[in-house]
């Protein structure tokens, strides 16, 4: 049983894009009138519904990109709180580690660890669930960190490496154009290694940053 927050995240992105909440959540179980109840879960099959339904209203396979990039950071309630009490980047990962599941109902869970040198690698765990769900998760998780780093640092992040472990989509150039750097797919992991430099910055207050 997840929390709802990411659900509503994903009702309010789609909204923006003219879908309703019965359209997104149909067939899903969720009830819509509970998602702001403290006490109110939601099967992870009910999730896994929501992205399906969310992939097939748009036709768009990389909508995970999308959403990742729309995701503001205060539409993450408390768990929003625990980030901002991080002074540096890189201490706002094991924030994501231990509440992106019990707190957000996130899909994908994340370790965290270095490469050889320092750099800071975020490895999504393959779960057992279909390849198209998965591959939502991996985007949405990615292009996430580019939009939230960027936020709370003032700074354009640095990627050393994205690893995939599926082939390249056809919309493939969009990676390129959003996390500029190597991609590797068909790799073993799903896996984003970013430089130690950018993970050591200072976070901006909310007021300081860029718009």
């Amino acid at each position: 049983m997840l929390r709802p927050t990411v659900i509503r995240n994903y009702l309010s992105i789609l909204e923006s894009m003219g879908y309703s909440q019965q359209q997104v959540l149909q067939g899903t179980g969720i009830d819509a009138r509970r998602l702001y109840e403290d006490d109110y879960l939601v099967e992870s099959s009910g999730c896994q519904k929501t992205i399906c339904n969310i992939i097939q209203l748009t036709g768009n396979p990389g909508i995970g990109l999308e959403i990742g990039g729309k995701t503001e950071l205060l539409s993450f309630g408390i768990t929003a709180y625990a980030l901002t009490t991080c002074r540096f980047l890189w201490e706002t990962s094991y924030v994501w580690r231990q509440y992106s599941e019990p707190l957000l109902g996130m899909m994908s869970r994340i370790e965290v660890g270095e490469d050889k040198i320092g750099n800071m690698t975020l490895t999504i765990s393959d779960p057992s669930y279909a390849s198209p769900i998965f591959v939502f998760c991996v985007e949405e998780f990615f292009a996430m960190i580019c939009k939230l780093g960027r936020d709370m640092t003032g700074a354009r992040h640095k990627f050393i490496n994205v690893e995939l472990p599926y082939p390249r989509p056809k919309y493939g150039g969009r990676y390129e154009t959003l996390f500029a750097c190597h991609m590797k797919f068909c790799a073993r992991h799903a896996r984003l290694t970013i430089d130690k430099r950018w993970v050591g910055l200072q976070l901006v207050a909310p007021e300081d940053s860029p718009e």
